[in-house]
């Protein structure tokens, strides 16, 4: 099967002077189901991953209310540990994963002048397999088969291991598409050092989950032989890297891609040292992966340890290059605070505050690690990835929904999130030094005064929440009447050149490109 075959009957029609739409598409739940429009399967992703979300961060906030009183657990009972587990599982890979992973299939192809994703009936079948599994997965829970189950039914506990496991095998899935997209289906010209940043940090990101993610895989699938022909009953806590850090930076890389591609739009300025912030972009990624394995098990080489430390410290330095480099690109321009601006420099200062964070709990002398520090680092990449997702999805609304965002509702939800991200890190990061566990059990050992400081992050957990309801509230009163504009915002890159909403395999021909912003160079040619 050739890498774009879904797509060829739609590009003939379009070829043919006739509308691709009519002449392939199927209307209702018949032509969702069979859809393998890649933006499509993008949205769908999207909207999936955010209703999702809701579901993590209501479990968040229940463990965050929990532990407003730590002397003993009065709401969740023995189901805390559950609680909490499902919190982080939701909250990366039921939606900060598939949020980016749907956001790239839909825009990528557009940004590199591709008629379509690569291998699109693969991409489809990921998310249908993705949604099922998610569904295996929440079950698991429902049966007390997650981690910390307060039952010892092992069929409980496989399921969610098999829930799990399917989960992330579509994910990859979808990731090697994405990637063989980058790599074989770019436009004329167009060499990796000038695709789009988003289309690189995606990139980037989808080569660390690509290398990391199959050995969580593979761990579930000992588990699951341990459990079902073993002695296991529940599940491997080797598992628990992956939520982590420094890995689940590697989660939330995307977001600056948004920030590199926004921001030059908005101030009508090009990224100077481009190869400099690619590279920072590798830097980052190489440093959220291995370290963390390399450390784990009780008792790490080393090797690992020094890998661990020195590399959680030296994260701070590739995003502090890019920071840099665009601030600079602010500097030269006259930057208007669009919504998806206002996101991405929000979700990059969480990003930095994590990284001081993660750089500070590393530290062996202030014996951070395991407790709520590593709560404090997750949760400012989760809540900066959020930022990042909400702030691609107001930048390319109209490519991606085929509406038009309201800009002051947008930078309303950017600030609220923000707010409720450093309410919920910040007191997590001193309650690690009043020995707070990550978690929440074995409570009691704490010191005066983290309950008070338990309350902050509860509210700052309800905050988060309402911010995501701005977000969504936002995404669904978008303003579709009327002729939506191919390029609202003067864009520099390729897909900015389509129609709005796109139409599948009718880009037409592009000509060759000779450097990273074709489309301002075409302006400043007829300028």
């Amino acid at each position: 099967m050739a890498v774009t075959e879904a797509a060829e009957p739609q590009a003939a029609a379009a070829a043919a002077g006739t509308d691709a739409d009519d002449a392939v598409e199927v209307g209702g739940l018949a032509g969702l189901l069979g859809s393998a429009d890649h933006l499509v399967i993008g949205r769908l992703f999207v909207a999936t991953s955010l209703l999702l979300l809701i579901v993590g961060r209501v479990a968040g906030l229940l463990v965050d209310v929990e532990r407003v009183d730590t002397s003993s657990l009065s709401i969740l009972d023995e189901h805390a540990g559950q609680v909490f587990s499902l919190h982080l599982v939701v909250d990366l890979l039921l939606f900060l994963v598939p949020a980016f992973l749907g956001i790239a299939i839909a825009i990528v192809p557009l940004q590199i002048g591709a008629s379509t994703v690569a291998f699109p009936r693969a991409v489809a079948a990921s998310y249908w397999a993705w949604l099922l599994s998610s569904g295996v997965l929440l079950a698991g829970y429902l049966v007390d088969g997650g981690p910390a189950g307060v039952g010892t039914d092992r069929d409980g506990v496989l399921l969610w291991i098999v829930g799990l496991g399917g989960a992330l095998g579509a994910l990859l899935v979808a990731t090697v598409c994405l990637l063989t997209t980058v790599l074989t289906l770019r436009t004329a010209g167009m060499s990796l050092d000038r695709v789009p940043m988003f289309t690189w940090t995606s990139f980037v990101a989808g080569v660390v989950w690509l290398v990391s993610l199959p050995v969580a895989v593979a761990v579930l699938v000992l588990n699951y032989l341990d459990v079902r022909y073993g002695a296991g009953v529940g599940v491997d806590s080797q598992l628990w890297w992956v939520f982590g850090a420094p890995q689940v930076f590697a989660f939330a890389l995307p977001a600056l891609g948004l920030l590199l591609d926004a921001v030059p739009v908005a101030a009508g300025a090009r990224l100077r040292s481009r190869g400099v912030l690619l590279a920072a972009v590798v830097v980052a990624g190489l440093l959220t992966f291995g370290a963390d394995l390399l450390a784990a098990g009780e008792d790490p080489s080393i090797l690992g340890d020094a890998l661990y430390v020195g590399g959680s410290i030296a994260l701070l330095l590739p995003l502090l290059v890019i920071a840099g480099g665009v601030a600079e690109a602010a500097r030269r321009g006259t930057l208007a605070l669009s919504s998806p601006v206002v996101f991405g420099f929000l979700s990059l200062l969480l990003l930095l505050a994590a990284a001081v964070v993660n750089a500070v709990r590393v530290i062996d002398s202030l014996d951070l690690i395991g407790t709520s520090a590593d709560a404090a680092v997750r949760e400012l990449v989760v809540v900066a990835g959020l930022l990042g997702v909400a702030g691609a999805a107001h930048y390319w609304a109209t490519k991606l929904f085929g509406t038009q965002l309201k800009e002051g509702l947008g930078r309303l939800a950017a600030l609220v999130v923000f707010v409720g991200g450093l309410a919920v890190g910040v007191p997590d990061l001193i309650s690690g030094f009043l020995d707070q566990p990550d978690g929440i059990a074995e409570l009691a050992s704490v010191e005066d005064g983290v309950e008070a400081l338990n309350v902050v992050t509860a509210l700052g957990g309800l905050v988060v929440l309402a911010g995501v309801a701005l977000v969504i509230a936002n995404l669904l009163t978008g303003r579709s009447d009327g002729e939506v504009p191919a390029d609202p915002w003067d864009g520099h890159t390729l897909e900015w050149a389509t129609a709005s909403p796109p139409i599948l395999g009718a880009q037409g021909p592009i000509e060759a490109v000779t450097s990273a912003t074709p489309l301002l160079d075409t302006k400043e040619a007829q300028a």
